[in-house]
């Protein structure tokens, strides 16, 4: 009777199965969807929230980012990223990745290349500058002031350069002048219509914005989002994080790491756990610097002190407790007697 009814197969088999049947490009096809649908669990959802997949063609990963710092990071760990997909898709699905801008719509199948079109494959026409500069006309005041910019130039070359470069912004200029920019509200340069400054002007205005949250960390070291708020109400929690840790770093760099008694060692404590003074005891200050120990300035004879000398295990305290409750229920039952 067994042998007639053999036991039922798994889905995870039968559908690999099935669509190895169907030929190796709807197999690969199936496969790249795969990957995409199932990003998080390949990346992790830290990652996953910074990063999102637009899709793969000809074995390359397009990715949307929106954050930089994360960019950056992810650029260094491309070769580990491209290994986990291709491990997880128990094939060579990419090389490698690109970083592009966020589609608006969503990815179709690629027929032609089993992989999935870009944004501008999709339908969705992107402005070409370079094109559009070139059909802007200049001025005859434009073009005396590309003629002047070289006037004092004995090389002619490098002339025809500064004079090639000048005429293609003052084109770009009007290009986006046509394109609705506007001037920027602190310096006048022209700026993109979403944006009310400039990108310099935008970087000067965070790094004060950034040296402001410090200020206050330095003043009130325990502070957090609520109360620093209240003096930068432009503070985010993401800015806030950031030059926290920031802080962490440059304090930490500069103190022992067996000092626990500083005013500078309390004061990296406060801005580290988000404690106020009052709550500082001797075992938050020693676990504190355990955890920073790495950030800390060693002297050349330190010994690194193993971690339950620091932070007693979980179990061993707690038995020790239990022992001594154990022990004190019994003397006082002999009293009783």
């Amino acid at each position: 009777m067994a042998r007639r009814t053999p036991g039922l197969e798994h889905t995870a088999t039968i559908i690999p199965k099935a669509i190895h049947a169907l030929g190796p490009k709807q197999e690969k096809e199936f496969y790249i969807h795969w990957a995409l649908w199932h990003w998080v669990d390949i990346a992790g959802d830290a990652i996953a929230r910074h990063i999102q997949v637009m899709g793969i063609r000809n074995k390359v990963l397009y990715v949307a980012c929106d954050d930089a710092v994360w960019a950056q990071e992810i650029r260094m760990m491309m070769p580990r990223i491209v290994q986990t997909v291709n491990n997880y898709a128990g094939q060579a699905l990419i090389k490698e990745l690109h970083f592009v801008k966020k589609w608006a719509k969503p990815a179709v199948p690629d027929r032609s290349s089993g992989g999935v079109w870009l944004a501008s494959d999709a339908g969705e026409d992107e402005l070409d500058v370079g094109r559009e500069r070139r059909k802007m006309p200049l001025t005859q005041r434009d073009e005396e002031s590309v003629q002047s910019m070289a006037a004092g130039l004995e090389d002619e070359e490098l002339a025809m350069t500064v004079r090639a470069l000048y005429r293609k912004q003052r084109q770009l200029d009007q290009l986006r002048v046509r394109e609705h920019w506007h001037p920027c509200a602190a310096c006048g340069r022209l700026c993109a219509p979403e944006r009310p400054l400039c990108p310099a002007c935008w970087q000067k205005e965070q790094e004060t914005l950034r040296a402001r949250i410090r200020s206050v960390l330095r003043d009130i070291p325990w502070a957090r989002y609520a109360e620093v708020s209240e003096y930068v109400p432009d503070c985010t929690t993401k800015l806030l994080n950031e030059q926290r840790a920031l802080l962490v770093q440059q304090m930490a760099a500069n103190i022992d790491v067996t000092d626990t008694k500083s005013i500078e060692a309390k004061n990296l404590v406060m801005l580290y756990r988000c404690l106020p003074p009052e709550r500082l005891t001797e075992e938050v200050m020693k676990r504190a610097m355990y955890e920073l120990r790495f950030n800390l300035r060693r002297p050349k004879d330190y010994k690194a002190p193993k971690r339950y000398e620091v932070i007693p295990l979980r179990h061993a305290s707690h038995g020790r407790k239990a022992g001594a409750a154990s022990r004190g229920q019994a003397s006082r039952e002999q009293e009783d007697v």
